[in-house]
């Protein structure tokens, strides 16, 4: 049955097929991989020195994943492959592997998603960031790329409920998207619950509090049974070309890094934009209502959680409205927007709004490799809430600023909320859930307005209105380092705002637009090459 399945889907020169870069031990050409793999420029091995075992099967599931597995991850069926053979069938130092990570990133520029699931053994520090995941960031920075890396599994993990150790050196990258390992199937036999943490998966977080790793995807179930694994998933083939089972990090990576591509692919715009792609899936991100853990545990396991597929991101409905804006914010400059268009429909029999609102931000970051945890070295401040009035400013300053919003109210911060209802609540994505701290470059947060303790109420009160603010923060270091070669202070960022209704009766979709035009916003929607309901 599975070799019809993989007979079934032949690559089609006709089809816009995503395109994922592989960053392995190379990857066997045999009747399957055959068209869909090509090798990439400036592989500093022959044939004979590379294994091919671990790449080619990495290949099958971006290739024939869902076929192989009985799955519907993807919205798209193959999937074009640059092979870039990075590790040897010998010993290679770090130092090496990060030269060959840096040529074949280099040397093939028309790869921009790419997938690595090659890890150095050690754990990440607390203390700092590793010399790898730096290494990682410049090659991104320089490449204007995005890698997804693996978060890297724990072999000395021996039972499905022991913690296992801190994510691999690399996986603490700021600019690669680290990804984690989940269960697909439960088994009450062997202790395994759908959609939670699988036991071999490293956990975080990072350096400076970072989440990481930041999503997590079906990397093959399997249990201890005498003290030896039992691998129930996932299927692929060997270099042989024969069918086998497989677990790890290594393989929830390429599902992540295959959805990334196909999200490029399907979205019409000029240039490839990163930033955008990494803040729409951790938008898009989410737990299972049922598993049971604690808040820190859930953080550390699995960062914000399981992404949707391209197709359910850039989906909507009329009960919901995502709200994008890109932007690169100067330093001394701010985005003040005082007409924010929250849907007056969200209004109850009380004359409080209510709503659910979903935020992601994430920003290009200055780093500074020499210090240690004060690596990121800019931050973008962030609020959304309500004010009751607008004032005209009298005075010198007005100038700058003519207008000054009064009695302004940050809906995003912590104290605003019930502590029962957060506690009673918290596995459920209504509830209102903050990630991140002060410089770090991803930020996400989930409200329910409805949370909002009794004391804090009035500021839903109807007749106020809704505004959002950011703002650059730069450490003085690197404000420092770039008026030494006349570089003014500047951050890259997309911020991705959903506003639902949680009884899906109003037409918030509609409503949003319509205020927007009102208020004169320049917009349009997202176009799409493919077919799919948005």
């Amino acid at each position: 049955n599975l070799f019809s399945k993989l007979d079934s889907l032949q690559y089609d020169d006709s089809v816009n097929y995503p395109v994922v870069g592989v960053l392995d031990n190379g990857i066997e050409i045999n009747k399957y991989t055959r068209n869909w793999v090509v090798r990439g420029v400036a592989c500093p091995y022959s044939d004979q020195q590379l294994s091919c075992e671990h790449g080619t099967f990495i290949a099958s599931v971006l290739i024939y994943g869902d076929l192989l597995n009985n799955t519907h991850d993807f919205d798209i069926q193959g999937c074009k492959i640059v092979d870039c053979p990075v590790v040897p069938n010998f010993a290679i130092n770090e130092i090496e592997l990060v030269n060959n990570i840096k040529n074949a990133v280099r040397s093939n520029p028309d790869v921009k998603v790419w997938n690595l699931s090659v890890s150095i053994g050690d754990p990440i520090e607390e203390n700092g960031f590793s010399s790898f995941a730096k290494e990682l960031d410049k090659i991104q920075e320089d490449n204007a790329v995005l890698i997804i890396k693996s978060a890297g599994n724990d072999g000395n993990n021996v039972a499905v409920d022991s913690q296992p150790e801190k994510i691999n050196q690399g996986g603490d990258s700021l600019r690669a998207l680290t990804v984690g390992a989940i269960n697909k199937d439960s088994d009450k036999e062997h202790g395994l619950v759908a959609n939670s943490p699988a036991f071999y998966s490293r956990k975080g977080l990072g350096p400076a509090y970072n989440i990481k790793p930041e999503v997590v995807h079906y990397g093959g179930d399997a249990y201890f049974d005498n003290g030896n694994i039992v691998k129930k998933s996932i299927f692929g083939f060997s270099t042989s070309g024969e069918f086998k089972i497989e677990i790890g990090t290594s393989f929830s990576t390429p599902k992540v890094a295959k959805n990334i591509s196909c999200l490029d692919t399907m979205m019409v715009k000029q240039n490839f934009d990163p930033i955008l792609l990494k803040a729409l899936t951790i938008h898009s991100a989410k737990y299972d209502k049922d598993i049971s853990l604690s808040e820190i545990e859930r953080i550390e396991r699995l960062g914000f959680g399981k992404p949707q597929k391209a197709s359910e991101i850039l989906n909507t409905t009329d009960h919901a409205v995502t709200l994008i804006l890109n932007g690169d914010l100067q330093k001394s400059s701010r985005i003040d927007i005082m007409d924010f268009p929250y849907p007056d429909s969200l209004i109850d029999e009380n004359g409080h709004y209510y709503g659910i609102v979903d935020v992601t931000l994430v920003y290009d970051p200055y780093l500074a490799p020499d210090m240690g945890n004060e690596y990121c070295q800019n931050e973008i401040d962030l609020k959304f809430g309500t004010f009751s009035e607008k004032r005209d400013v009298v005075g010198p300053f007005s100038k700058f600023n003519p207008i000054k919003r009064v009695d302004s109210q940050n809906l995003l911060k912590d104290t605003l909320y019930s502590k029962r209802s957060l506690k009673n609540n918290y596995t459920y994505e209504k509830t209102r859930i903050e990630y991140g701290r002060k410089y770090q470059p991803v930020k996400h947060y989930s409200i329910d307005l409805a949370t909002l303790s009794n004391a804090n109420k009035k500021y839903l009160d109807a007749h106020r209105n809704f505004y959002l603010y950011l703002e650059g923060i730069y450490r003085n270091f690197i404000v420092s380092e770039l008026e030494k070669n006349n570089k003014h202070p500047h951050t890259r960022f997309s911020l991705i705002i959903t506003i639902s209704d949680p009884n899906k009766e109003k037409n918030v979709y509609h409503d949003t637009i319509a205020k927007l035009t009102k208020n004169n916003f320049i917009h349009s929607a997202v176009a799409t090459e493919i077919q799919i309901d948005v």
